[in-house]
C-alpha cells in the first residue's frame, strides 16, 4: 500500500506484498516483436503466457503492470472445461486439444485497455476486412473440397486450413472504440509505440466518435 506523507513523499508500509525489484525478470526491449521468442512467465491473470518481447498488443510497449487478456474466456469463477470441451467436439480450437490457458489464447494488454475491453467493453479488437475475407475465402474453399468429396465418395477428408498464411501467422488486427469518450475521457490519449522506428503516435477521441491523431 503506497501512502502520502506530509512531505508529500511516497512510502510503502514494510508488510506491503509488493516483489523486490531485483526478483522481477528483466524486460528486452527488441526492434520488432516476435511470436517465436518465447520465454515462460506466470502471468498477472490466470495462465501462462509466453515472452517479455511482443508487449501490449495494441500499444506495443512493455511494462510490468501489464494485464493478460484470454481472448476465448468464461464468466469469472467458471469452470473453463466446459467450455474447453466444446472446442475439442467441434475440432475448431488449435492446437487440438486446446485449453483456454494457452499462449496463443492470452495476450498482453495494457491494464487500462484490458479493463477497457475486458470489464467494461468500451472497445472492441477485431480482424481487419482484409483478414477476414482471406480467412473466409480459405474456409469456403475448404469447405467446397470437402462437400465435392462428399457428394462423389460418401466421405470426406479431414478439414485443411493453410496456417502458413498470414492471415494466420501475422493476422492486422483493429481497435474499435465503442465508446471512445469513455475509452479516453477528455484529456486522456492512446499512445502507440513503433518498435521499428522508435516512435510514438498518440491518438485522441474526435467528434466522428473515431480515434484520430490530435
Amino acid at each position: 500500500m503506497a501512502l502520502l506523507t506530509k512531505n508529500n513523499r511516497i512510502s510503502v508500509k514494510p508488510f506491503a506484498d509488493i516483489p523486490a525489484l531485483d526478483g522481477l525478470p528483466p524486460i528486452v526491449q527488441h526492434a520488432a516483436p516476435s511470436v517465436s521468442n518465447l520465454s515462460s512467465r506466470q502471468g498477472t491473470d490466470t495462465g501462462m503466457i509466453e515472452g517479455w518481447t511482443e508487449g501490449c498488443l495494441v500499444t506495443n510497449t512493455l511494462k510490468y503492470t501489464h494485464r493478460i487478456v484470454h481472448w476465448v474466456n468464461v464468466a469469472q469463477g467458471r469452470d473453463p472445461s466446459d467450455v474447453e470441451e466444446v472446442l475439442i467436439d467441434l475440432d475448431i480450437g488449435f492446437p487440438s486439444p486446446y485449453w483456454l490457458d494457452m499462449d496463443c489464447n492470452l495476450n498482453y494488454l495494457e491494464a487500462f485497455i484490458h479493463t477497457s475491453l475486458d470489464l467494461y467493453a468500451l472497445i472492441a479488437i477485431t480482424a481487419s476486412a482484409s483478414t477476414l475475407e482471406d480467412l473466409i475465402t480459405m474456409v469456403k474453399r475448404d469447405n467446397d473440397a470437402r462437400q465435392a468429396e462428399i457428394d462423389q465418395t460418401g466421405a470426406a477428408r479431414p478439414r485443411f486450413i493453410n496456417l502458413d498464411s498470414p492471415s494466420f501467422t501475422n493476422p492486422e488486427l483493429e481497435l474499435v472504440a465503442l465508446h471512445p469518450e469513455h475509452f479516453l475521457p477528455r484529456g486522456s490519449i492512446l499512445t502507440i509505440y513503433d518498435p521499428t522506428t522508435a516512435t510514438h503516435k498518440n491518438y485522441v477521441p474526435a467528434t466522428d466518435r473515431r480515434l484520430h491523431e490530435p
